[in-house]
């Protein structure tokens, strides 16, 4: 017989004060940065809050994959929960993964990340638009972060149409 018990996760996604109408549980990512951001990728259309369980060893790197590849959502990291040393740190992805970096975090740590922005939908073309321009100047890496970061949108999803517009130039 399955017997309830305590979830950090149902824990996390109730006292994380972000909207939870519907949320996907994660679980742990890959432990390689490569292999992270892709799986990062899949969740990027996630219509949901994503909770996420991190090591306190990689809270910090997970955090920094997390904006780069999802652009600088809202989140919160929670740790030690139901503990003595329950800790919610509120803030956006960049800002966790700046004060994370360096510090010697401990206990068991959850990340919940908001859901992308619905009301900044934003079309191919729009996004087109702005990373030719972005690209006169920048090298695609840099433009594709910036115009994310602009729009509210997956940093991959505007790197693949900087990839795209790269061979359409490279046919014509």
């Amino acid at each position: 017989f399955a017997v309830p018990g305590a979830s950090a996760a149902l824990a996390a996604v109730t006292a994380s004060g972000l909207a939870a109408d519907r949320f996907f549980f994660e679980g742990f990512l890959p432990t390689k940065s490569a292999a992270r951001r892709r799986r990062i990728g899949m969740l990027a259309d996630v219509p949901g809050l994503i909770v996420i369980y991190e090591s306190p060893g990689r809270l910090a790197a997970t955090l920094a994959d997390l904006a780069a590849v999802l652009g600088n959502r809202s989140a919160t990291v929670m740790r030690e929960l139901t503990k003595r040393h329950e800790a919610h740190v509120p803030g956006t992805l960049a800002a966790l993964a700046a004060r994370y970096d360096g510090e010697d975090v401990r206990g068991e740590c959850v990340i919940l990340v908001s859901p992308a922005a619905v009301a900044r939908q934003v079309s191919d073309g729009e996004l087109e638009a702005d990373l030719r321009k972005a690209l006169e100047t920048q090298r695609l890496g840099d433009a594709a972060r910036e115009i994310a970061q602009l729009h509210g949108v997956a940093r991959k999803r505007v790197y693949d149409l900087g990839l795209a517009l790269r061979a359409a130039r490279a046919d014509g």
